[in-house]
Formats: structure tokens, C-alpha cells, sequence
């Protein structure tokens, strides 16, 4: 929910704004509307115009993704000066486990957790909402590194600088089918057996977002073409933790 003047837009319905802001006092509606609406016209019988309402949703969204990644006990990482990343943990999956993916035609699997340069590496996503041209979820890959403490996970490192050489060594051997394949199994382990990941706004409303990203086709491509088989990302020696010469080049997690 978002206070407004002396009151909440919210997508609570009235009975469940007063059940749990009952200490605070009795609410009346005053105006509602469909989503889509609130981002085209505001609520102009209570002086929210649309640029406003659209960054009312986009802030109420971005706080539900959180809660809802929170309540799923991904690990959660800040970034600097950024919307935070929900990682995968000991919860989702084992380190050095391949997840499955994929619906149509053959499976496939990619690993979301494994140990490099004596560090856990966990992949993550950093969701960001929008309503241009359409609602979506922009996602955002992630990747943090933690202590090994007996084979298993420690605490997430949190020297930043840290952080960043871990990435820009251990991942940069990483290309978009290693990528793809990443964000593929997360979303598979987000939305199990579903086609849909769905995402609580209220206790009777959810934000049902399509588990498949969206297909596009490029005009343009790049000259090396894409002969990598399925399985040969896990053969990549900074992924097995192999040594990887470092660069002055950061690779984007």
C-alpha cells in the first residue's frame, strides 16, 4: 500500500484495509479502478494524476516482489545504490546441482549454485516492474559469492570491492546461452509445476506473471554463431573453479 493524503491506495478491498489497520482507525472508500486505468487516467476524485498513480504501481509492485521473494527464502543481497537481488540458496537447491528447464520439446539444465576461486556462487535476479508498453517484470541477472565454511555456504561476502572481482573473474567466462540457461532454471524453480508465477498483492488478489520470458526476434546477431551444446557450459573452468585469468573488464551479473 502506498499513504496518500490521510489515507492508503492500496490493492487491499476495504474489509481487509480495516482488519489490518484496525489500530490506526476506520476506513471509508473513496474511489477505486482497475489497475490499467489507475495508470491511464490516476484517480482524479482524490488529485492522483497518471504520472503519479503509474509510480504509486510501480512502487507497490516492486514492494510485493520483495515480500514475495523474502517469503520464497531466496537471499536477498543490496546492491549499491540499487533495487536489491534475491539470489538462490541452500533452500532452492544444492551447490553443484543441475536445475531442469524447460517445457516444450527437451529438457534442459543449467546450475544456479556451485563453488569457484574457493567461493560459492549463487545466481539471482533483480526484478524491476513497469507498465511501458505493457506490464511486465524487467529482469535483471545477478550473481553473489559467499564463504565456504565445510563445503557448504557461509555467509555472503560483504565487501563489495570483493564482490566485484569475484564477478568480473568468475563469470566473464559466461556467454548468453550460460545466461539464458541461468535465468531459465530460476524461473522454473519460482514457479514448479505452474505455467505462472504468482505473486501476492493482497490476501484475494495476486499479480500473475507468465514464467517464460518474452520471445522476441532480433534483426540483428553477432558474427560468432551459438554451437555450444546444452551440456557444455558446465565444462567452463571458471564455473568448476578452475583459475581464470582476471581482466579490467567487468562482466555483467
Amino acid at each position: 500500500m502506498k499513504q496518500h493524503n490521510r489515507g492508503v491506495v492500496t490493492f487491499l478491498s476495504l474489509e481487509e484495509i480495516n482488519d489490518q489497520l484496525s489500530h490506526i482507525g476506520r476506513f471509508e472508500e473513496k474511489a477505486k479502478c482497475g489497475t490499467m486505468d489507475f495508470t491511464k487516467v490516476g484517480m482524479p476524485e482524490i488529485g492522483i494524476a497518471p504520472k503519479e498513480a503509474t509510480n504509486h504501481l510501480v512502487e507497490m509492485l516492486s514492494v510485493a516482489w520483495e515480500n514475495y521473494a523474502r517469503n520464497a527464502r531466496l537471499i536477498q543481497y543490496d546492491f549499491s545504490g540499487k533495487k536489491p537481488g534475491f539470489h538462490i540458496g541452500d533452500e532452492q537447491t544444492q551447490i553443484g546441482k543441475k536445475v531442469s528447464w524447460g517445457r516444450q520439446g527437451d529438457r534442459r539444465s543449467s546450475m544456479l549454485r556451485n563453488i569457484a576461486k574457493g567461493k560459492v556462487w549463487s545466481f539471482g535476479i533483480t526484478a524491476m516492474p513497469s507498465v511501458w508498453p505493457f506490464p511486465h517484470l524487467k529482469l535483471k541477472s545477478r550473481v553473489i559469492f559467499s564463504d565456504v565454511v565445510n563445503d557448504v555456504a557461509g555467509s555472503v561476502i560483504q565487501n563489495t570491492d570483493q564482490q566485484f572481482r569475484l564477478r568480473r573473474s568468475v563469470c566473464k567466462g559466461w556467454r548468453n546461452k550460460q545466461w539464458h540457461g541461468r535465468l531459465m532454471a530460476y524461473l522454473e524453480i519460482l514457479s514448479g509445476d505452474s505455467a505462472w508465477i504468482y505473486i501476492p498483492l493482497s490476501p484475494s488478489f495476486n499479480l500473475r506473471c507468465d514464467a517464460q520470458p518474452l520471445l522476441f526476434t532480433s534483426p540483428v546477431t553477432t558474427q560468432l554463431a551459438n554451437e555450444l551444446s546444452d551440456d557444455d557450459e558446465e565444462t567452463d573452468p571458471a564455473l568448476m573453479g578452475g583459475f581464470v585469468e582476471d581482466t579490467d573488464e567487468e562482466s555483467e551479473s
